[in-house]
């Protein structure tokens, strides 16, 4: 995982269920917003307060999220695959 700031050190991810739901969260809880990459496909989303978040109906296949704070701190994970 790349950082461009303290801001987000570590997210915590997995891939369960029928519907291929991906639960995360960041490690410093805080409000961030959220992309989750497939292939051309990016998806947008939020953290709660808690730094919680997770998609949806993600397809099998390698993933690349990016958590952003709103003081403008990055970070982009490696890809994975879902």
């Amino acid at each position: 995982m790349r950082s461009r700031s303290p801001a987000h050190r570590r997210i915590a991810a997995s891939a369960r269920g029928a519907a291929n739901e991906v639960p995360l969260q960041c490690a410093n809880p805080q409000s961030a917003t959220v992309e989750l990459r497939h292939g051309d496909q990016v998806r947008e989303g939020a953290t709660d307060d808690l730094g919680r978040f997770s998609f949806s109906d993600v397809p099998v296949g390698p993933i690349q999220l990016s958590v952003e704070s709103p003081s403008g701190g990055k970070v982009v994970t490696e890809w994975m695959v879902a």
